[in-house]
């Protein structure tokens, strides 16, 4: 069985994400939390409405720093919409 692994490391005061400070972390948590936005609005798009039910629980957020999560209703009522 063939195995594929990749690392990746980056170094610089720029990537040393703990300890930024202030605006340049704002920055970053808003540039992420655009791309949920956006990744909310793809999948919205791409889901099938019969009742708009599961459509309408897809939210993306930004859910702590550097951390954004996409989903069927965890962030907004706690669990996810169990739809089939």
């Amino acid at each position: 069985m063939s195995r594929l692994g990749m690392q990746i490391e980056l170094k610089g005061k720029l990537f040393e994400l703990e300890k930024l400070e202030g605006r340049t972390k704002d920055l970053i948590n808003q540039g992420i939390r655009l791309m949920a936005l956006q990744t909310e609005k793809r999948v919205k798009a791409n889901t099938p409405v019969d009742t708009g039910h599961l459509q309408g629980s897809v939210a993306g957020e930004l859910i702590r720093d550097f951390f954004a999560q996409v989903d069927a209703g965890a962030n907004l009522a706690g669990a996810n919409v169990v739809y089939a």
